[in-house]
């Protein structure tokens, strides 16, 4: 008789699924913490050196001030000195000198102007500059034009220019313009070392916290897989568990069902041998029915014995088969569910026999071959392909469907216990496959039909 089988699963996990989510999120929340504060750190470098390039810019452009100023008091300068030699010495050579800075100094005072454009302060300074040189250079100009001939007229303008001291006020003027860019420079240094200052210092405390995230995060992945570890292994002990009383089950049921089916085989072996007794003829196939019905019990015999010694773990009966032979014994067995189904066979005459055991295989086969057929059963193109052929010194069975193949979330679990396609499925009978055919050294295993569908293959070891 059956006992009755309980199992038993875990009392509570709510807990413990909150915990591997809370850690999860930890670990992401740390990581992303850690980018955040590396960014962070990257962005207060990059500021660091656009103001040091800023700090180095506002050094070129205060020296190209300097530099401009400097031109200008010497194009002044350049400028009287020829007045007064040609004034004195009448040599056209003072007058050339004179003529070069009185054409340049509008050129530089426009250059001037343009590096001080962004500062209004000095833009003061050199607007009210530029009316002193232009009244300087205009005595120049009437000094020049009345030469050595009228010296004492010429003589009585210097007096005057002597006395509105326009080349001491222009002297003054560039000098404060200098003194003013100097003190500007000096002020922008200073701030861009403070900024500079803050800038290293936030980077560095960005990347000592950016670190720290980075090892509390790996610490709290790391606990989080233990912890998903631990799930893996209670999930797979419920799961040996089950398969363990399903194997008590199947080895109940085969022997329970041993002794009906034996005496079924006896009974229809003795309605033969009534019918064959008779005088009169039988009805026609009568004889040849209960012929097939015999051997179809035989066979669930056979069946239920090796499943028997499959669960109790006994030895399998192997011998080297005709793969051809094999295949078409286990078509002739499948009913499909229509008869539109387009089956073909296709056996490589050169694949040598399998070692085998023969009824197993046949259960293999038929299992897929059934599921291909239930898996068509709402495809326009129905077409079934079983083929065989020898790699690498093992022999390798396709069945191959036009069905519309499997969905994402159950390829890659499709072989485990209890995972099935089928609404009313079980999710044992791949599982099943897998165990026999692993257990005569192959491996099974599902592709995507190019033509659409499913591939499924399997592979035994081919007789030497």
């Amino acid at each position: 008789m059956l006992r009755n089988l309980t199992i038993s699963g875990p009392r509570d996990r709510t807990a413990d699924r909150k915990r591997p989510r809370f850690a999860a999120f930890s670990a992401a929340g740390a990581a992303a913490l850690a980018v955040a504060l590396v960014l962070l750190s990257v962005f207060a470098l990059d500021l660091n050196l656009n103001r040091l390039k800023d700090s180095f810019g506002w050094v070129e452009h205060t020296d190209q001030v300097l530099l401009q100023l400097a031109t200008i008091e010497a194009t002044v300068i350049d400028a009287e000195s020829g007045e007064r030699g040609y004034l004195l010495t009448g040599n056209a050579a003072y007058l050339d000198s004179y003529t070069r800075a009185r054409d340049a100094i509008g050129g530089q005072m426009d250059v001037l102007t343009a590096l001080l454009s962004d500062r209004s302060e000095q833009m003061q300074r050199v607007h009210s500059l530029r009316p002193l040189i232009d009244s300087r250079f205009a005595e120049f100009e009437r000094v020049v034009a009345l030469g050595p001939a009228r010296m004492e007229q010429a003589l009585a303008i210097l007096k005057t220019a002597r006395a509105e001291q326009l080349t001491p006020k222009i002297a003054d003027g560039l000098a404060q313009l200098r003194r003013t860019e100097l003190a500007l420079l000096d002020e922008r240094q200073r701030r861009a070392q403070r900024d500079a200052a803050r800038a290293n210092l936030l980077a560095v405390a960005a990347g000592v916290l950016a670190l720290t995230s980075l090892a509390l995060g790996l610490f709290l992945l790391q606990r989080q897989r233990s912890r998903h570890r631990i799930q893996q292994l209670q999930s797979e002990l419920i799961h040996v568990s089950r398969l363990n009383t399903m194997g008590q089950t199947a080895s109940m049921l085969a022997h329970e069902m041993k002794q009906p089916l034996t005496a079924t085989a006896n009974y229809l072996q003795g309605a033969r041998r009534l019918v064959e007794a008779r005088e009169s003829p039988p009805p026609a196939n009568i004889a040849e029915v209960l012929g097939k019905a015999s051997a179809q019990v035989d066979r669930a015999a056979q069946i239920v014995g090796r499943l028997r010694r499959l669960v109790d773990k006994g030895e399998a009966e192997r011998t080297a088969e005709d793969v051809g032979a094999t295949i078409d014994e286990a078509v002739a067995l499948v009913e499909f569910g229509r008869a539109d189904i387009a089956l073909r066979r296709q056996v490589d005459p050169r694949l040598p026999r399998a070692v085998i055991d023969k009824v197993q295989i046949q259960q293999v086969l038929v299992n897929l071959m059934r599921n291909a057929s239930e898996a068509m059963q709402h495809s326009a193109r129905r077409e079934l392909m079983v083929s065989a052929e020898p790699v690498q010194g093992m022999v390798e069975v396709a069945v191959a469907d036009t069905g519309p193949g499997l969905p994402k979330e159950v390829a890659d679990r499709l072989f485990q216990p209890f995972v099935s396609t089928k609404p009313d499925g079980m999710g044992v009978g791949l599982s099943i496959c897998r165990a026999i055919i692993e257990a005569h050294g192959g491996r099974i295993w599902a592709d995507a039909n190019p033509a659409g569908g499913t591939v499924f293959r399997f592979t035994v070891p081919g007789a030497a």
